[in-house]
């Protein structure tokens, strides 16, 4: 049995050979916790819904990221106007004690404001300073990362330490998220045809009944219909690109990429908003959860909530690329497999 102190050191050397693992698992900590923060103190305090106080933490994430780019700026400034000393210890990637403490004044600051805004001090102001003081490292990172900007990012370490962590299981791994990718997409249109009315409006034209079997049907067929749909429009689109664009990108006899360019999801992604709002107008939107998005007037009434926001982001963006991806390039080796033997 090891002793103590034999542990100790057994365990700093392990810490020491992962490093920089374990600091790209620290930064990513930090900002998920100032993201979950900043975004649960703007729910708690009515600011929005949670798809709106998700956006409002990823922009105070942006600010943070250009405030660490004017300190940089103003540390150049300073150094400038007055030379740094020979003998001065601070280290050259460091963040200045005078930026650390700018944004700490800042956040009690914003803890205050909200404090003071809800008469009271509540839980919103706890959340905002506890995701604001998470927000030191992820200042620190940025700060650091401009420093150096051949360095490689904390989520790019995370990243490759886990493809080397699935590389013995990528093809099942691939099929899985393949499968899940079809079930997100499929889900998410059968979700929002249920959960906006459109099932039951269709339901009611066409069979005159608004039975909850019915209901289910219909949605479970949108569903279905938006996969023929994702397995036509990949025939189209690709169909386009070999006929349009091919010829004058691959001008060698080489074989085209089988991943999917950028114009067929772009184009998708305006079909899925597109698609979702069409069907919260004909349903008008007639779920109980709270409208996220809403255009009202005397004759005209297009609201789509949370849920639907949610299905629209998670299961037609997630979810349909993955569907486009694995059409596209099952297309593609068709096609080469065609002109081989041709």
């Amino acid at each position: 049995m090891l002793s103590p102190t034999a542990f100790w050191k057994s365990l700093q050397g392990w810490a020491e050979r992962n490093w920089p693992l374990l600091s790209g698992l620290g930064y990513a900590l930090a900002f998920a916790v100032m993201l979950g923060g900043i975004a649960l103190a703007a729910y708690t305090a009515g600011f929005g819904g949670p798809v709106l106080s998700l956006a409002f933490g990823g922009l105070v994430i942006w600010l943070v990221k250009l405030y660490a780019r004017g300190v940089r700026a103003m540390q150049r400034l300073i150094h400038r106007l007055h030379p740094a000393d020979a003998n001065d210890d601070a280290a050259p990637g460091a963040l200045p004690g005078w930026a650390s403490v700018v944004y700490i004044l800042i956040g009690l600051a914003l803890a205050y404001w909200v404090g003071a805004h809800e008469d009271v001090y509540t839980y919103a102001a706890i959340e905002l300073f506890v995701g604001w003081a998470a927000g030191q490292n992820v200042l620190e990172y940025y700060f650091a990362h401009q420093n150096n900007p051949a360095a490689p990012s904390a989520f790019a370490i995370i990243d490759e330490a886990l493809d080397r962590l699935v590389e013995p299981h990528r093809p099942l791994l691939r099929t899985i998220n393949t499968a899940l990718g079809f079930v997100a997409l499929s889900g998410s249109v059968a979700l929002h045809a249920g959960n906006s009315g459109f099932a039951r409006v269709a339901a009611l034209s066409y069979t005159g009944s608004d039975a909850a079997a019915t209901q289910v049907a219909i949605a479970l067929l949108c569903g279905t219909i938006a996969i023929l749909f994702t397995r036509l429009y990949i025939a189209i689109t690709l169909g386009a690109q070999q006929a349009l664009i091919d010829p004058w990108r691959y001008v060698r006899p080489e074989p085209p990429s089988r991943d999917i360019e950028r114009w067929p999801l772009f184009l998708f992604a305006a079909i899925g908003i597109a698609l979702f709002l069409t069907m919260s107008f004909i349903g008008q939107e007639e779920a109980a959860d709270s409208s996220t998005f809403l255009v009202k007037s005397e004759s005209f009434k297009l609201e789509i909530g949370t849920l639907g926001l949610l299905a629209l982001f998670v299961g037609w963006g997630c979810g349909g690329y993955v569907v486009l991806r694995h059409f596209w390039a099952k297309s593609r080796a068709r096609a080469e497999r065609a002109h081989v033997r041709a």
